[in-house]
């Protein structure tokens, strides 16, 4: 398969009023779909329908990912790891879906991750700056306090 390049921005469906109906509309039917298929129940059948409709959210949702062969091995890889949930219910299969899980929603958020880690480098320069600037201050006036006492 040649190796074609993503346009991040052809197809974004937020760009639009459907394309927000569309996400909240996905987002309140996953809620859902998660509450009733996970409350008070154990890995299993379960893992395997909302891996199905995480990748096929994520399908719908990014068009220009579709042709990326990670995609589809990152959902190859979900519905693997499902299945292995499914059939064999060990600890080692429910950690390799969870894994799959993240790895495919990482993939599909990995401009919005990469403004993320930007923000929280920048949160923590601005704590140093902040931190130092205190401790400056703190010292200057403390160094005036001395001043007006030596004064009087």
């Amino acid at each position: 398969m040649k190796n074609q390049t993503i346009n991040e921005n052809l197809n974004w469906p937020i760009q639009t009023l459907s394309g927000q109906l569309l996400i909240n509309a996905l987002l309140t039917v996953g809620a859902g779909l998660y509450t009733v298929l996970f409350w008070r129940a154990e890995l299993g059948l379960n893992a395997l329908l909302f891996g199905g409709f995480l990748s096929g959210v994520v399908w719908l949702l990014h068009p220009e990912y579709r042709i990326a062969p990670r995609l589809w091995l990152l959902t190859l890889g979900v519905m693997l790891s499902a299945l292995a949930v499914v059939w064999q219910h060990s600890l080692l299969a429910q950690v390799a879906h969870v894994v799959s899980i993240f790895l495919l929603l990482g993939f599909a958020q990995a401009r919005e991750l990469r403004f993320l880690g930007f923000a929280l480098l920048q949160c923590y320069k601005i704590e140093r700056f902040e931190k130092r600037k205190s401790i400056q201050g703190w010292q200057g006036w403390n160094w005036a306090d001395q001043k007006t006492q030596k004064v009087l």
